[in-house]
């Protein structure tokens, strides 16, 4: 705890001044004193205006002066009137060139101290105003407070010490909005959520305005983070045509950001959502696009990096009126990009049909890429295939020595990953079989792959795409003379 230190009420104000100026800290009756500086106007100044600024103490204890550093950009505003409130007496001033701080050219001081009597201010009280006039051709200055002593007889308190001045703003500009991500489309997992963020100061309250647009289903807002103003809608909420509206503060936790968190809520087909943010007259507009087509039915669709291309291959069960497939290549599993035009289909057919693809223009400084085909039908209708994952230069860095297979995770519900690692190139098939030995999925028919490390997923569907019940399946593996069997558990 600082030692009590007591001086000699000065006979002068000046020379009180100069004390306080130096920053040196008393514990007196009102060392625990806070205070509140306000200004009766913040936006809308003009110039010529006047612009005052009010100290307000609370905790005050046996006070009979004070003391208030501000400090200033002359070239914005001029020199301040001084008014100090009762029970002090008519206060002193003085100011000064000031350099200590960037942005801050002049600094002034205004003081009252009761030099006789015992009129002194206890509780909460109005201690006094600096008024100042804003110059021809003002647009915006910050005013600072650097720090207050407060005196009780011989006692003082210094309850702010430079240099760290309290800022007031005068005509603050606009905080920028920023929504992230601008656009995410093609996004083709329903549980994928997308984030829409402000970031700004902390304290900053910003106005959220959410529609959506419905064809086969329903974007909604899954989690909002940042202090509610007022009633925040009931989670997750299905975003409409008509508009979703509500209102947040960014905290200092949240590092001045606010986000609310988007998913799909049901259906197929695409979804778009439109979110604005708005603090003031700044606003920022995120468009964030689903799209969730049905899926297509494949029995098997694997890719594999051959010569630096990455070769898909395909097998269809069954087509109706298909004109042709689409593929659609991504580096994050959330935004697809086509990489194909139109590759023919065989219109209405029962019979099992082979498809293969050529990657020839990958992605630079990834080690992993992502695939979907899309089916698009003569009438225009699209369906698609699950993920295929494929390694790039990264599966060569450390190459297997020996094959080997794995199944994660198990127990699974509702998919599982196989993965399996070839030393050498070799054909490789995968087919999933149920407890008696029937047939259920083939994920690999007969694939010519190189060697290295793979993963394959299987969604717990069988060859017509539906889902299968729980129980115990098996997955067998075989690449040229290797063969495995890995037993696999589907809980539900």
């Amino acid at each position: 705890m600082p030692n009590l230190k007591r001086i000699i009420p000065a006979i002068a104000l000046v020379t009180g001044l100069a004390l306080a100026v130096a920053g040196q800290a008393f514990a007196g009756p009102n060392a625990a004193v806070t205070w509140t500086t306000t200004l009766d106007k913040t936006t809308g100044v003009a110039a010529g205006a006047t612009v005052t600024l009010t100290f307000v103490g609370t905790g005050l204890n046996t006070c009979s002066g004070f003391t208030v550093e501000a400090i200033y950009d002359s070239n914005a505003v001029g020199e301040p009137a001084h008014a100090a409130a009762q029970p002090f007496l008519a206060p002193g001033k003085q100011a000064e060139v000031f350099t200590t701080i960037a942005g801050y050219n002049r600094r002034t001081f205004m003081g009252a101290a009761q030099l006789g009597g015992s009129t002194t201010a206890a509780g909460q009280t109005t201690l006094g105003t600096f008024a100042f006039v804003t110059k021809a051709g003002f647009t915006t200055t910050n005013i600072a407070v650097r720090q207050i002593i407060f005196n009780s007889g011989s006692a003082r308190d210094t309850i702010v010490a430079s240099p760290s001045p309290k800022v007031l703003q005068i005509n603050p500009p606009a905080p920028a909005v920023d929504l992230s991500p601008a656009a995410a489309t093609r996004n083709f997992t329903q549980t994928q959520l997308l984030t829409a963020k402000y970031s700004g100061a902390a304290g900053d309250t910003i106005s959220w305005t959410a529609t959506g647009t419905v064809s086969g289903g329903n974007i909604r807002i899954t989690a909002i983070a940042g202090t509610a103003v007022g009633t925040l809608p009931t989670l997750p909420a299905n975003l409409t045509t008509t508009a979703t509206t509500f209102r947040t503060v960014t905290t200092a936790a949240l590092a001045g950001t606010s986000t609310i968190t988007l998913g799909v809520a049901t259906g197929t087909g695409q979804m778009k959502a439109t979110i604005i943010a708005a603090v003031g007259a700044s606003r920022d507009t995120s468009t964030v696009t689903f799209d969730v087509p049905v899926p297509a039915e494949l029995s098997a669709f694997a890719g594999a990096l051959v010569d630096d291309k990455v070769q898909l291959n395909w097998t269809s069960v069954s087509q109706t009126n298909n004109a042709g497939w689409r593929v659609l290549r991504s580096t994050d599993n959330v935004n697809f990009e086509l990489v194909s035009g139109i590759i023919p289909g065989a219109g209405t057919s029962n019979e099992r049909l082979d498809y293969g693809y050529t990657d020839v223009n990958l992605p630079n400084g990834v080690d992993k890429v992502y695939y979907v085909l899309e089916q698009v039908d003569l009438d225009g209708k699209v369906t698609r295939s699950r993920v295929a994952e494929v390694l790039l230069g990264g599966r060569f860095a450390d190459m297997p020595k020996e094959f080997s297979t794995a199944v994660y995770p198990n127990p699974f519900n509702p998919a599982t990953t196989i993965a399996y690692n070839l030393p050498e190139a070799a054909k490789v098939s995968l087919v999933i079989y149920d407890a008696i030995g029937q047939e259920i999925r083939t994920l690999i028919g007969s694939a010519e792959t190189a060697a290295g490390r793979y993963t394959i997923q299987w969604d717990a569907k069988d060859n017509s795409g539906r889902q299968v019940a729980s129980g115990v399946y098996f997955a067998h593996i075989t690449a040229g003379k290797f063969k495995d069997i890995r037993k696999m558990l589907l809980l539900k």
